[in-house]
């Protein structure tokens, strides 16, 4: 997806900002000293103890959405033997049925996902109860290839606690199917304190041995069909710490904490937030920053520049990336060293916006300024500092994007539909949409050696 750029606030496209530093031969070691302890100064930077670097919000009433087409696509049911409900009633006992009707996810303890699970028993198609689990999971990270996704299900590693209970109204409907299921001549003459008894036996029954027949099968095949599946986004994640919901939105959380040497982490949840069915990705500033310096660390993003900062291997100045947090009018600030052919040092303070216009990413650089020079550095950064932005929050783009959800083996694509840097905190709202078919799917347009050589970025 191509990325527009605008510069404005007096810097016009072309427009060269020159900063030209005049010293001496006698002060050459001493400068190449100063640039060098500065160069190491960032690159010994440690993570500090906020919060988490980043954090995924997706709205339970999705996660439900998406768990109910699983069960449409797939239904489950089982019979339930005769064997399992004995009562002291002269009654002949059908084969019932047991069908999922509804499974969600629900807000649960600290580290838990909660799950209500809801059972139809009928007979001959007819309902006589249902039967409700509340269950508590713990999810689980496990490895997909090089990436990470998270796994919420019910299986023998996970399931916490259940709590079996029968729906409303319960003791009028079994009293109806145990009057169907007693022959005509007794039906009349039946005691009302034997059928109150035969009906609190079968109730026991089903939550006790029909319960546990169910989840040896019916539970079992119910693990997989709702098991959801969140893939992390492809940052190199350190740990995640997740939870479920119900204030300001029921969602599920998931806290991400990178290797990378993030300083600032992402304060509380904003207040007044808004019910939204939609994925969101949220990144503090300096992780973003930290994110640019791993992209470039990795080949995603150039590494060296050339004196009129074009991309090329052989380069002699190479950017890094720094947010100061707290600091509202210039937070990004880009460090050039000059690596080769010589000593210089240039830093650039700017305040990033960043959003979203039909498609396209728009980074706008506001209040840029240069905060320090050491050496002789002339350089024309002006349209280079927004195109290296905006790579940089195309590549956080692409790497939010590869957050995706799945369910019972239905698989969506991801698509970003919003961008916003507020403050130190850069947001993605992410649209899911079922895969189509594989002969349906049209593969991406390819880009050529030259295109990611001179600034674009590979897939992440």
């Amino acid at each position: 997806m191509p990325v527009r750029s605008h510069s404005i606030g007096g810097w016009r496209t072309g427009v060269a900002l020159v900063a030209v530093a005049a010293i001496g031969a006698v002060g050459c070691a001493s400068r190449c000293r100063e640039i060098a302890d500065t160069r190491r100064g960032l690159g010994s930077r440690t993570a500090g103890s906020g919060g988490p670097h980043g954090r995924i919000l997706v709205p339970l009433a999705r996660a439900n959405e998406i768990i109910a087409g699983s069960l449409a696509e797939q239904p489950l049911e089982e019979t339930i033997s005769p064997a399992l409900l004995p009562i002291h009633l002269p009654v002949r006992l059908p084969a019932l049925l047991a069908r999922v009707r509804e499974v969600r996810v629900v807000p649960a303890r600290p580290g838990r996902v909660g799950l209500a699970i809801r059972i139809e028993i009928s007979d001959a198609g007819r309902e006589i109860t249902t039967l409700g689990l509340r269950a508590e999971v713990t999810p689980r990270v496990a490895r997909d290839g090089r990436s990470r996704r998270l796994e919420i299900g019910l299986d023998a590693s996970s399931l916490l606690a259940v709590e079996p209970e029968l729906g409303p109204d319960v003791n009028r409907q079994l009293a109806d199917a145990v009057g169907r299921w007693l022959p005509d001549s007794l039906r009349r003459r039946v005691p009302r304190v034997v059928l109150e008894r035969g009906v609190r036996e079968l109730a026991h029954h089903l939550t006790g041995a029909v319960y546990r027949a169910l989840r040896a099968t019916l539970l079992a095949r119910l693990g997989e069909v709702a098991r959801l599946r969140l893939r992390l986004p492809d940052l190199p994640i350190a740990g995640v710490v997740v939870r479920s919901t119900a204030a300001p939105v029921e969602a599920l959380e998931v806290d991400l904490v990178t290797d990378l040497p993030v300083r600032g982490g992402l304060g509380p949840e904003r207040p007044g937030r808004e019910p939204s069915d939609r994925i969101e990705l949220r990144l503090s500033g300096s992780a973003v920053a930290e994110i640019g310096n791993w992209a470039i660390e990795r080949g995603h993003l150039p590494r060296h520049y050339t004196r009129d900062l074009k991309p090329r291997p052989d380069g002699d100045y190479r950017p890094v990336f720094d947010w100061v947090g707290g600091r509202a009018r210039r937070p990004l600030v880009i460090h050039i060293f000059q690596e080769r052919g010589g000593c210089s040092y240039l830093a650039v303070g700017m305040r990033p916006e960043l959003s979203l216009a039909r498609g396209q990413l728009v980074v706008v650089l506001r209040d840029r300024e240069i905060e320090r020079t050491i050496g002789p550095a002339t350089l024309t950064i002006g349209v280079w500092l927004t195109s290296l932005v905006s790579s940089a929050a195309d590549t956080t783009r692409r790497i939010a994007a590869t957050t995706r959800l799945e369910a019972g083996g239905r698989k969506f694509d991801t698509r970003v539909t919003r961008a916003t840097l507020a403050g130190d905190e850069l947001s993605f709202e992410l649209e899911i949409a079922p895969r189509p078919p594989a002969r349906a799917r049209r593969p991406g347009p390819m880009r050529t050696e030259r295109q990611v050589r001179e600034g674009g970025v590979s897939g992440v």
